[in-house]
């Protein structure tokens, strides 16, 4: 049965592209076609043709990005900006099946085929299965700014991410490269700004990250994960030592991670820190130093920030205060948090992270004679500024 009125047909193109943006890749260019020629002319305006994002979970993937490849150059070509191609395996019709061997190869010869077809080139791709490798020959766009790499087996891949000079942004998870073969990435050093290390085995030595003169963030979760504690603390601690450029920090359950808070004190530039994961055996406190005249954002565990608070009274800049891992029973001096907040002259917001436990009457009373001292003082029962750091990404650094 027709419909009597097409109302998305009769929009204007901005609202009818913009009603078809809210679909994802698939369901805007493999159904919305179907239903009448004016969808389908919608469906491939250029538009919506700026940005693709097109996610391939299926085991039978070669066949889909061959015709995709075909398909930018056809209906992209000139329009394009970006292009968001991720592979993944784990969400396959058939569990545990690996993505085919050359996978990833025809994904990123897709990529640079539309990076070839497009005025500004592809800006972001990821790539993600389990595991892929790519072959000698293939080559990540010229135009690439933002790249994640997930479960790359392949040791030559490093050596084609140097090769990428126009990188702002690297993401690297699950993936066991060593520190000699990571030491490739110094050649971005004029570019990268955004730096992300998950689930790997190594970091990048000291050596390698003190030649990346641009980088502004840095992201490390479960990283590294080989090596004997003494090694870890000492690792951790000379790769931040010569990162004073750095801006933001976050640490997510990485082992032996408190060997890393004396290095903290040279960062004279950072304005966000986040420390995440199992409460540290001891309580130890924040440095102080030239650090805490930038800072703006903490995200810690409620005991480090009690065993730091008057170092933290010397932030005049700091904004945002969360805390987590602690018993809701609490305890007078974790209370001393909210205190010390009601008190600082530029705080503006603290989060509790206490999960699903009841609120403890002591923090209970605690904030509201916090906030009685101090109006403008916002309270809240959330993860949010931990979250929040999680997931930073410098796109307009």
């Amino acid at each position: 049965m027709e419909l009597a009125f097409d109302l998305l047909g009769a929009l204007p193109l901005e609202l009818s592209s913009h009603c078809l943006d809210q679909l994802s890749c698939r369901e805007r260019h493999a159904v919305v076609p179907l239903v009448s020629k004016r969808w389908h002319e919608l469906a491939y305006s250029p538009a919506l043709l700026r940005q693709l994002d097109v996610e391939l979970l299926s085991t039978d993937v070669l066949p889909a990005l061959r015709l995709l490849s075909a398909g930018l150059l056809r209906r992209a070509a000139g329009h394009a900006d970006s292009l968001r191609l991720s592979l993944d395996a784990s969400c396959t019709s058939q569990p545990g099946a690996p993505l085919p061997e050359d996978a990833a190869t025809v994904a990123v010869t897709a990529a640079a085929a539309a990076d070839a077809a497009t005025e500004e080139g592809v800006n972001a791709l990821t790539l993600d299965g389990a595991p892929l490798a790519l072959e000698e020959a293939a080559r990540l766009p010229a135009g690439l700014t933002k790249l994640h790499l997930g479960g790359v087996e392949d040791p030559g891949i490093i050596d084609k991410v140097a090769e990428a000079t126009a990188l702002r942004s690297l993401s690297l998870a699950r993936m066991e490269h060593s520190a000699e073969q990571l030491a490739q990435l110094a050649s971005l050093g004029a570019c990268l700004q955004r730096l992300a290390v998950s689930w790997c085995g190594h970091l990048p030595a000291p050596a390698t990250l003190a030649r990346l003169r641009q980088l502004q963030a840095l992201h490390i979760d479960h990283t590294p994960r080989r090596g004997q504690a003494q090694e870890l603390c000492a690792e951790l601690q000379a790769s931040l030592e010569p990162l004073t450029q750095l801006t933001h920090l976050v640490c997510a359950h990485v082992r032996a991670a408190a060997s890393m808070l004396p290095a903290l004190a040279e960062l004279g530039e950072l304005q966000s820190f986040g420390w995440h994961g199992p409460a540290p055996t001891a309580s130890p406190a924040l440095p102080a130093g030239p650090w805490m005249a930038s800072l703006r954002t903490v995200a810690v565990p409620a005991e480090v920030a009690a065993a730091s608070l008057p170092v933290l009274a010397g932030a005049t800049k700091l904004e945002e205060l969360g805390l987590s891992r602690f018993a809701p029973s609490g305890c007078a001096k974790q209370y001393g948090i909210l205190r010390t907040a009601a008190a600082h002259p530029s705080l503006r917001r603290v989060c509790l992270h206490l999960k699903d436990a009841p609120l403890a009457v002591g923090w209970f009373d605690a904030a509201v004679e916090a906030q009685r001292r101090k109006p403008s003082l916002r309270i809240e029962r959330s993860n949010s500024i931990a979250k929040t750091l999680a997931g930073h990404d410098v796109e307009a650094a």
